[in-house]
């Protein structure tokens, strides 16, 4: 009677045992052979010194003709096997979050059978193609696995986080794996300049603070003690078309050691540029992320729970248009007693596109003089400090920086009483503030001269 069975033998040894594996119609049986028949060295089966309980099981596709390529992937709750030593064929290294390499070995190609003839002899014989699986112990912090198949000269990268997350997700009392609530607490900019000038740039720090809102109910890597491991990110979007942001944001950057009930500090330094006047604006938005799969938050157990990875903030950026300011028109230095000055006149100037380092003309006329506030830089630019004596504006042409000549623009003269400047012995400047309409628009314009301060 004909065998309606295909059988293939694959054997190999241990310890002076022989074993042979028996393929028969698809089903697997090892039994134990007395000795080697031909007396050959004998290999050694590498087992993993310390098996955990859990293993990643990749199921992959050998192929002569294609590239080596995954195709799914489980943890399985049985440890990890172990592979004879032999032939290359296959590599497989794994590396963790940290980009270091936790694990590599290498195995016979999948597609490399041998098989016994009914006259007693054996063969090796390639197959085109074949489907299997590859094994290694669950690391909670491995990130990637390479599968080189020497045979096709080619590789594929396998991203194992979702793997070991998607596990620890349905096994939360697995003691590898750990729950933790990382949040952005708060963000927002840090002592922002009130005005940046036109065709200038500012340096802008953003902050955002972590915190680490618990459970650590286990000792889970990574280590309670040594707090959780984190990736943040910060992006920078739908910035007004008259500023310019430098860098756009961060990525990857890593938080280490998150502990619960201790916040985060992160600052992020920008540099914003005015290139149109008016208020500009550009979105900042924070992301923390457990850099470890195996690192579960609350939301991603419980829908009801809301995710607080993420925050966002709008930086507001008033770009000013710079105007010349002459302090005591037809004088200098600019000699004022604060204590027994009563008003200081001053004039901001009317001028043209380039005129005094402007980079646009300005119209004092168009100033309006409810808004404009007068001092030391500290006051008037957060518009503190002296506003206008007599509520007005006095249009007139007045003198140029040099005192001496007039180039009949007609310029807006204004007075602050002295005592509200903020001036003190060893100040040298002092600022205005306001603001002018142009073309229906209202704008911020801004301006600094010397002062003489005398007691």
């Amino acid at each position: 009677m004909k065998s309606l069975f295909h059988t293939s033998f694959i054997q190999y040894f241990r310890n002076g045992i022989a074993f042979r594996t028996v393929v028969v119609a698809g089903l697997l049986f090892t039994t134990t052979l007395d000795a080697s028949p031909d007396g050959s060295p004998i290999p050694e089966i590498k087992f993993y010194p310390e098996n955990p309980a859990k293993a990643v099981v990749l199921t992959l596709t050998f192929s002569k003709v294609e590239p080596v390529s995954f195709d799914s992937a489980v943890v399985s709750l049985k440890p990890a096997g172990g592979y004879p030593d032999g032939r290359p064929d296959v590599g497989v290294a794994i590396v963790d979050v940290y980009n270091s390499s936790t694990n590599s070995f290498t195995l016979f190609s999948p597609r490399r059978i041998r098989v016994y003839n009914a006259d007693g002899t054996d063969s090796e014989k390639l197959q085109d193609s074949s489907q299997s699986t590859i094994n290694f112990p669950f690391e909670p912090d491995a990130s990637l696995a390479t599968i080189t198949d020497n045979l096709s000269a080619s590789d594929v990268l396998v991203d194992l986080k979702p793997i070991i997350h998607d596990f620890c997700v349905g096994h939360l009392a697995d003691p590898e794996c750990y729950e933790t609530d990382i949040a952005i607490a708060s963000m927002g900019a840090v002592d922002p300049p009130p005005l940046v000038l036109l065709g200038k740039s500012a340096d802008f720090t953003v902050r955002t603070i972590i915190d680490n809102n618990g459970p650590e109910a286990k000792p889970a890597p990574p280590a309670e003690e040594k707090g959780v491991d984190a990736l943040f990110d910060q992006q920078v979007t739908n910035v007004s078309q008259g500023i310019t942001v430098a860098p756009s944001g961060v990525t990857g950057q890593q938080e280490f050691g998150l502990k619960v009930g201790v916040s985060r500090t992160n600052d992020q330094t920008y540099v914003i540029t005015c290139l149109e006047p008016g208020l500009q604006e550009a979105t900042f938005t924070s992301t923390i992320e457990p850099l470890s799969a195996a690192v579960i938050e609350p939301h991603e157990v419980d829908t009801t729970v809301a995710s607080n990875n993420t925050k966002a903030f709008v930086l507001s950026v008033d770009c000013a248009v710079p105007v010349t300011l002459n302090n005591k028109p037809h004088s200098f230095p600019n000699s004022v007693n604060p204590d027994k000055e009563g008003d200081i006149p001053v004039a901001v100037l009317t001028t043209e596109q380039g005129e005094y380092g402007n980079p646009l003309a300005f119209d004092a006329q168009t100033i309006d003089p409810s808004t404009v506030h007068y001092g030391v830089e500290s006051l008037a630019s957060y518009d503190n400090g002296a506003t206008e004596s007599h509520e007005a504006t006095h249009i007139k042409d007045s003198y140029e920086l040099d005192d001496k000549t007039r180039d009949k623009d007609l310029d807006a003269v204004m007075h602050f009483p002295a005592k509200d400047t903020g001036l003190s012995p060893g100040d040298s400047e002092t600022c205005i503030k306001g603001k002018f309409t142009d073309g229906g628009n209202t704008f911020t314009f801004y301006g600094c001269d010397s002062v003489n301060v005398i007691e």
